[in-house]
């Protein structure tokens, strides 16, 4: 199996005990690299500071849009 093919699966898990939201599990893998690609591009070039808070924030968020 692929990574993608591994993380798939916990997340159809994840699904069944109604942890995250019932969409396709590679919607879910997108929208989560989305904005991780878009906080480093944005660190890297110098348009985001990266603080512990601001990776919390991060966090807090990309849990929002994922948690069922």
């Amino acid at each position: 199996r692929t990574r993608v093919g591994i993380l798939r699966v916990q997340l159809q898990r994840a699904q069944e005990q109604q942890a995250l939201k019932a969409l396709d599990p590679m919607l879910l893998i997108s929208v989560v690299y989305g904005a991780f690609l878009g906080i480093a591009k944005n660190a890297f070039s110098g348009h985001l500071n990266l603080q512990p808070s601001t990776l919390d924030d991060a966090e807090a968020c990309l849990w929002e849009a994922v948690r069922r």
